[in-house]
């Protein structure tokens, strides 16, 4: 489920805001203080109540109208029968004396997109504004859905004159566990009761209870947490929780890998309220499938490079989570890729939300003004890379941040980090109906309005698809400066059966599978005409001719497939940057040509651009 769009009414300083659209991915509020995005935050919370629109015309109580917050969601229609199987809900539909009931509901049920409306009048429970379920018919009979245990089928049962549930019945504790809402006030949460349930509540005040029960029955997510916290806050080693009496229990903050005693420890509620923010947004988007995460003024308890830290982790691991969040801080500017970005303004009484569009720079320069900041803030690096896409993005930053000691031996020190960044549209480059040469130009020219300290443009490419003649175009068209990678994508350096085998089994709640199974499977299914290198297949994963052609993308996301019986998906850039941190760390023979090309690219990125590309014209 996500959130598809919403507008605010008589609320606090939105008169009305007009319908606001929403994406997958990071939705991005940014703004001045004190210019709304605060009540927009709370809007998906919990109250609305006491906070009415005022202005010069209308200030007094009695005649201001109640705050009012519509919002649309969609969900989809297997996602809308797990929902009603599990909670069990008796929910009234009318249907037709001589319809098919059981037809009608499939073919509800059958929809890929549901779209269920909302709305909520000053300080009520949210209620349904449309009912799907509901078809009038003349001479209709009121009939009950309810579950039947047998087989866990959804069932009509007989017309009930006292129907028990609605839309909004249903959809209550759905909304309740899968909307979290996160702000800087939140203290206190490092100890709860031992018998607190395993989903985390709203206001996170059974974090413990949550983090317990990874570190005990999930210890591989909960060995994810670990790395997390450590790359967002230098001074974390580790958090574990421990009981503090058989009743309670308690996060520990550890600054040292030394946990021979507990005394070196710290309590969660001694520590910072960003470590107790990170938690409780980690422990939310490593713990479900989908949910919406809103964190409303991020930098306010963060600091910029945990902030930026942050930002990378949720996007590139946990991109099948919706985030909205506010901001004034060009930190999160600098290092988000936002699906939207809104700009909420203030002028006397009345907030206004307009959407901007980032790809046109005097956008950009209005974004840098509302913040108070210059561009070279928001996007400061002075070595630029694009790369084919998020995944590749990900990956390179992560093999430069794990060898930055074997850079600084074998080339000198880097100075500042290079910014990876992924290209809107790779093909571009190599197509006929487009002039290579212009798009590099253009590419350069975008690094150089918005980057406006870059000194090196440099790209990077897979070699899916391309020619010989293509391949020395381009290099020609960018003055040298790309690189392309000696296979034909990055799956093809990452089929290692020992860390694909982890990255599956952390999909997995019960029967894991092997190495074994991995292996065995790439063993049968390597010469496979549909994987497109079966005339170099010698029966050897291995075999570096064989690697430089397999289209492994499609190969990972079959194996996941059908090795788990479809338990587990290929999901590109999430599943890549975990099998390439095992690989790393267990320094499979696989990895170490990708390093070698993160290498070479780095270095050519440190050399400044000799001449400009030629102008577009």
């Amino acid at each position: 489920m996500r959130f598809d769009r919403f507008r605010l009414q008589c609320l606090s300083s939105f008169e009305d805001s007009g319908w606001i659209n929403l994406e997958k991915g990071i939705n991005l509020l940014i703004g001045q203080n004190n210019t709304g995005k605060t009540a927009i935050a709370k809007a998906f919370g919990i109250g609305i109540g006491g906070n009415q629109h005022r202005n010069k015309a209308e200030f007094r109580s009695g005649r201001i109208s109640p705050p009012s917050v519509e919002m649309d969601l969609i969900i989809g229609g297997e996602e809308l029968r797990d929902i009603w199987l599990s909670a069990g809900t008796q929910v009234h539909w009318p249907v037709a004396a001589n319809g098919s009931p059981d037809s009608d509901l499939e073919a509800f049920l059958g929809q890929e997109i549901i779209v269920l409306e909302f709305v909520r009048k000053d300080n009520s429970e949210f209620y349904a504004r449309n009912h799907p379920f509901h078809k009038r018919f003349v001479g209709s009979v009121d009939n009950t859905v309810v579950i039947q245990n047998l087989n866990g089928k959804l069932r009509f049962v007989a017309p009930s004159p006292n129907p028990s549930g609605t839309l909004t019945t249903l959809l209550g504790p759905v909304w309740t566990n899968s909307v979290f809402t996160f702000d800087a006030q939140r203290f206190s949460i490092g100890t709860c009761a031992s018998d607190q349930p395993a989903r985390l509540s709203a206001n996170a005040h059974n974090l413990a209870a949550v983090l317990a029960n990874l570190q005990g029955g999930r210890p591989t997510h909960f060995k994810r947490l670990n790395e997390h916290v450590r790359e967002i806050f230098s001074t974390v080693q580790s958090i574990t929780v421990v009981p503090v009496n058989p009743n309670q229990q308690e996060i520990r903050v550890w600054p040292t890998d030394d946990r021979s005693n507990v005394e070196l420890s710290a309590s969660l509620n001694d520590c910072g309220t960003g470590v107790s923010q990170v938690l409780a947004i980690l422990a939310v988007a490593i713990t479900l499938d989908q949910a919406v995460i809103v964190i409303d003024e991020l930098s306010s308890f963060l600091h910029p490079a945990a902030t930026k830290s942050l930002i990378r982790i949720l996007q590139t691991y946990y991109s099948n989570h919706q985030y909205i969040i506010t901001t004034h801080s060009s930190d999160v500017m600098s290092v988000a890729r936002p699906s939207t970005v809104y700009l909420v303004e203030k002028i006397d009484f009345k907030s206004t939300v307009k959407p901007i569009d980032v790809s046109k720079f005097e956008n950009l320069r209005l974004i840098a003004g509302q913040l108070g900041i210059s561009t070279s803030d928001v996007f400061g690096a002075d070595k630029l890379i694009w790369v084919e896409g998020p995944t590749e993005e990900a990956c390179f930053r992560y093999i430069l941040a794990e060898n930055l000691d074997k850079f600084d031996r074998e080339v000198g020190p880097l100075g500042s980090m290079p910014l990876f960044l992924a290209v809107h549209a790779p093909s571009d480059f190599a197509s006929k109906s487009k002039k290579a040469d212009l798009v590099f130009a253009l590419y350069q020219k975008l690094s150089a309005a918005t980057l406006n300290l870059v000194k090196s443009t440099t790209f990077s490419f897979d070699r899916e698809g391309l020619t010989d003649r293509q391949i020395s175009d381009l290099l020609r068209y960018s003055k040298k400066r790309a690189l392309f990678l000696e296979r034909r994508m990055i799956e093809c350096y990452l089929l290692d059966p020992a860390a694909i085998a982890a990255v599956i089994n952390g999909q997995l709640s019960e029967n894991p599978i092997t190495e074994a199974d991995v292996f065995g499977y790439l063993m049968a299914q390597g010469g496979d005409l549909k994987f497109k290198a079966h005339e170099l297949w010698k029966g050897n994963i291995s075999d570096g001719r064989w690697l430089e052609k397999v289209d492994a993308a499609s190969l990972l996301a079959a194996l996941f497939q059908e090795v788990t019986n479809s338990r587990a998906n290929f999901q590109k850039t999430r599943d890549c940057i975990e099998i390439l941190k095992l690989s790393l760390a267990n320094n499979r023979p696989s990895v170490v040509g990708l390093i070698k090309y993160v290498m070479d690219l780095v270095k050519l990125a440190t050399i400044d651009d000799s001449s400009e590309l030629p102008s577009p014209t």
